[in-house]
């Protein structure tokens, strides 16, 4: 059997069959966005209430939770080097994020809410 990253051009091949777990923190409300820890062990995820859950990635119980925005956090990525993660909200606000989740930086990108978030390409240079 192959892995799905050999089916790029074929996604059907990487829709999950089965229910594995739910999971809920102090607070339900519906997350936005999920992303993986750069180390891999634990989840992050955003809510609708600005809030961030970390997760623990082997019994999916929540470690802790971090008032990250004012409101709904819409978006979120790790940079190519692991060292940040930069989120959006629903509002247009980016916020720049250190690994071990200190805030270093916010500013408004957007009037509107931001839909998705990205880096640039590694090759990329700027002029």
């Amino acid at each position: 059997m192959v892995p799905p990253p050999f089916f790029v051009h074929n996604p059907i091949n990487a829709v999950t069959t089965k229910f594995v777990r739910t999971s809920t923190n102090k607070m339900r409300c519906p997350i936005f966005c999920v992303a993986w820890t750069p180390e891999g062990r634990r989840l992050v995820t955003g809510a609708s209430s600005g809030e961030f859950t970390l997760w623990n990635g082997l019994t999916f119980n929540f470690e802790t939770i971090l008032q990250a925005h004012d409101s709904p956090v819409r978006c979120m990525v790790w940079s190519h080097t692991d060292q940040w993660m930069v989120t959006g909200d629903h509002a247009g606000f980016v916020k720049y994020w250190q690994s071990n989740m200190n805030n270093v930086k916010m500013f408004q990108a957007h009037k509107e809410p931001l839909r998705g978030i990205r880096w640039a390409n590694k090759q990329t240079k700027s002029s």
